[in-house]
């Protein structure tokens, strides 16, 4: 393999899901079921040409401040659920979960996961601890994916 090179790691999975790399900079990700299967060449290529966007998703460092919505993620609230299509591949997938909804409005506003938690604990049945377990696990998932990424340092 060449120093550059973006692959499947064969090797690495999270949960069920492959990772995609880039050998030669921070690149790394969850390849998505939903968003990439299928389409993981266009998001290998997509990754060749944007080296700007080398993280490395499973880290985590990000998740400790202020996220974004990158530019290459569409999304619309549709009867409560969230609907995502992700450039670089050209995948969609609609009716994420309440919790992902939240989390992409909370982000979206520049406002922190603590409203999405305030947000999941007015739903029925949830607890304050449900909804703070809920939103964590899945900023962290989409995070993961390439969904979510740090926001730049208010400066």
């Amino acid at each position: 393999m060449t120093e550059h090179q973006s692959f499947l790691d064969q090797r690495t999975f999270v949960g069920h899901e492959l990772v995609a790399r880039r050998l030669g900079c921070r690149w790394a990700q969850v390849v998505d079921e939903d968003l990439h299967d299928d389409r993981t060449d266009a998001l290998l290529a997509w990754h060749i040409a944007h080296p700007e966007h080398g993280l490395d998703y499973l880290t985590g460092d990000g998740l400790v401040g202020a996220l974004r919505i990158p530019p290459y993620v569409r999304w619309t609230a549709r009867d409560g659920l969230l609907d995502l299509v992700d450039e670089r591949t050209g995948g969609g997938y609609a009716g994420y979960n309440h919790a992902s909804l939240a989390v992409f409005r909370a982000v979206a506003k520049g406002r922190p996961l603590e409203d999405a938690v305030a947000s999941e604990d007015r739903r029925p049945r949830i607890s304050p601890n449900m909804a703070r377990t809920d939103v964590v696990i899945v900023a962290a998932s989409l995070y993961q994916r390439g969904l979510l990424q740090p926001a730049p340092a208010a400066g």
